[in-house]
């Protein structure tokens, strides 16, 4: 588990890459370091909400818990950051480049994100 500082740091990355223009929904579990007053106050200050699983529904979140579950394991364990700026350069280029773009997601039907919404825009375009 993130620790109450990490998660922050995690946190105010993916608002400065601003999703949906400095608004969007973080999901995570129900544990004490996403429920904690300094991550919502984080949240809140860049204009996203948090998102949490239903209580004993453990599927609820299953694709954020997933997602997280790979941040952490290809980027956190086992990496010393150097500074936040490193860290945060690191979670950009995992999501932006690798994850969002060259990743096959099984959930979208071993599509990457990307190919998925230019699907969408193509029906809806």
């Amino acid at each position: 588990m993130l620790d109450v500082k990490s998660a922050c740091a995690l946190a105010s990355s993916f608002a400065s890459i601003n999703w949906g223009q400095n608004s969007g929904r973080l999901n995570t579990d129900r544990g004490s370091t996403y429920s904690s007053q300094r991550y919502r106050d984080l949240l809140q200050a860049n204009g996203m909400q948090s998102s949490m699983s239903r209580k004993k529904d453990c599927w609820d979140n299953a694709v954020a818990e997933s997602f997280f579950s790979t941040v952490k394991n290809e980027l956190v364990w086992g990496n010393n950051y150097a500074d936040r700026q490193q860290a945060r350069s690191a979670i950009f280029e995992f999501i932006e480049v690798f994850y969002n773009r060259q990743r096959l997601h099984e959930t979208l039907g071993y599509r990457t994100p990307l190919q998925v919404d230019q699907a969408a825009a193509v029906r809806v375009g």
